[in-house]
C-alpha cells in the first residue's frame, strides 16, 4: 500500500513512498543507471505529501494520475509480491543488484507493514548504518501490527449478519470453505480487529461484533470485530487544497470473513455471532 502524494493529503513518511531528508528508503536507487535508464531519475529533492514536509522518488501517478510510477514505488509492488505470494515476477530482478539484495532489502524494511516476513520492530527515524548491503541501508519498521499472517491449513467461514436499526441480529448465516493450499491472509481474518473485549471498549464504539468458534480438540477461540468499515473515498481530480472532505466514511458491516487454522473441517464445533453494545 503506498500513500497518496499530494500535498494536501496527510501522508507522512510512515506511509512507504514518502521519506524524510536524506531518503533513507530509496537512497540505494539514486544514480543507478539500469534503474534510471528504465524508469527515470531517482532523487531525494522532489518534496510532496502532507503539507511538502517530506520527499519523494519522483513525480510519479501517485499525485498525478497522467505520471508513471517510479522506480521507488515499482520497487515496493515486488516487496509486495513476495510478502504476498513468497515470490517476486521477473522485473524485479533490475533492483536485485546482488544474489539475495531485493530479498534482504524488502525482509529487513516493511516499509508496506505486511509482517509476513519481518523481523525487526524498532520505531523508523533514521537510517541505521550496517554493512549487510549495498549503501549500508537498514531502516527499521514502524511498530505496529502486520497486516497479513501465514495460515497452513486455512478455513474459510463467511458469516452474514442481518440485523434491524437497534442492531439486533434478524438472521445469520454461515458459510464454510473447506482447507485450501496454505497462504497469506488479512490478520483480523485470524486474530480480529481487536485482540480483547477490553480493547474494543477502549475504542469507544458502540457496538461490536462478537464470534466464538468452538473446536472438537481444544478451547474455543473468541474474536472481535468492529461493527462497521471504513471506506476510502478517492479525491476529486483538481481539488481544492483548502477542501476538508472526509477521506472515509463508516458503513455497517453485513459480513465478516474469518480464516481458520484447522487441519479438519470436523473439527469445527459450532461457530456463533452476535452484536455486542457497550
Amino acid at each position: 500500500e503506498l500513500g497518496d502524494e499530494y500535498d494536501y493529503r496527510p501522508s507522512t513518511n510512515v506511509e512507504p513512498n514518502c521519506d524524510i531528508a536524506g531518503c533513507p528508503k530509496w537512497k540505494d536507487l539514486i544514480g543507478v543507471e539500469s534503474v534510471e535508464s528504465k524508469y527515470g531519475p531517482v532523487s531525494c529533492s522532489q518534496k510532496a505529501c502532507s503539507g511538502g514536509n517530506y520527499f519523494v522518488g519522483s513525480t510519479s501517478l501517485m499525485e498525478f494520475l497522467f505520471m508513471s510510477f517510479g522506480a521507488v514505488n515499482t520497487r515496493f509492488t515486488c516487496c509486495a509480491f513476495l510478502a504476498m505470494t513468497n515470490e517476486m515476477p521477473p522485473y524485479c530482478d533490475l533492483f536485485d543488484f546482488s544474489k539475495g539484495y531485493l530479498y534482504q532489502y524488502c525482509a529487513n524494511n516493511d516499509f508496506q507493514k505486511f509482517g509476513a516476513y519481518s523481523t525487526t520492530a524498532a520505531p523508523y527515524d533514521t537510517a541505521a548504518e550496517t554493512d549487510s548491503f549495498r549503501n549500508s541501508l537498514l531502516v527499521p519498521m514502524p511498530m505496529t501490527l502486520p497486516k497479513l499472517v501465514q495460515i497452513e491449513n486455512p478455513l474459510l467461514v463467511t458469516i452474514s449478519l442481518e440485523t434491524n436499526l437497534q442492531r439486533e441480529v434478524k438472521e445469520k448465516s454461515v458459510i464454510m470453505q473447506p482447507n485450501r493450499a496454505p497462504g497469506l491472509f488479512r490478520w483480523n481474518m485470524a486474530h480480529g480487529d481487536f485482540a480483547s473485549k477490553d480493547e474494543a471498549v477502549s475504542k469507544g464504539l458502540p457496538y461490536v461484533v462478537k464470534v466464538i468458534v468452538k473446536f472438537q480438540s481444544r478451547p474455543k477461540q473468541v474474536l472481535w470485530f468492529a461493527d462497521d468499515v471504513p471506506v476510502h473515498i478517492p479525491p476529486p481530480p483538481f481539488e481544492d487544497k483548502g477542501d476538508s472532505s472526509p477521506e472515509s466514511i463508516n458503513e455497517k458491516s453485513s459480513s465478516i470473513e474469518i480464516a481458520l487454522e484447522v487441519l479438519d473441517f470436523s473439527d469445527i464445533k459450532s461457530i456463533q455471532a452476535r452484536v455486542v453494545s457497550f
